[in-house]
């Protein structure tokens, strides 16, 4: 009786490390999505590139050398009305791009890009105004 209750232990242990080496069940595809889904994601897709090509200060060129001189011209305008900017470094390097402000209610933020360096401003019914300068790193 001892030797088949061991036997019996014995095939059950094989049976369960026999278990454990059986390769994992396939899973399942995942499924297609719908026509409304593959709308949406397209439609997010288009939102997030937009809202970073639109609202991120792009990189100057890596030979572009920052001038000095009109960076600390452009941190003295902090706070200045825009045209005391474009009088002291000049126009940006193109057009500035403007968005919902974060600061102003109603208002809009600028980005003006210039050799090394970018200009926030913040554009309200009463005028424009320089905001942040920052180093294009």
């Amino acid at each position: 009786m001892k030797k088949l209750i061991a036997v019996l232990m014995l095939f059950a242990l094989l049976a369960g490390m026999a278990a454990c080496n059986k390769a994992p069940a396939e899973a399942e595809p995942t499924p297609e999505p719908t026509p409304d889904e593959q709308a949406l994601q397209a439609a997010s897709d288009t939102n997030t590139a937009t809202a970073a090509a639109e609202h991120t200060p792009p990189v100057s060129s890596t030979d572009a050398q920052t001038s000095e001189g009109d960076y600390g011209k452009a941190l003295a305008c902090k706070g200045r009305p825009v045209e005391e900017l474009y009088a002291a470094v000049g126009e940006p390097l193109s057009e500035p791009t403007y968005g919902p402000s974060c600061l102003v209610e109603g208002g809009e933020d600028g980005m003006l890009l210039y050799d090394g360096f970018y200009v926030w401003t913040v554009r309200t019914a009463e005028g424009e105004t320089v905001h942040e300068v920052g180093l294009d790193e």
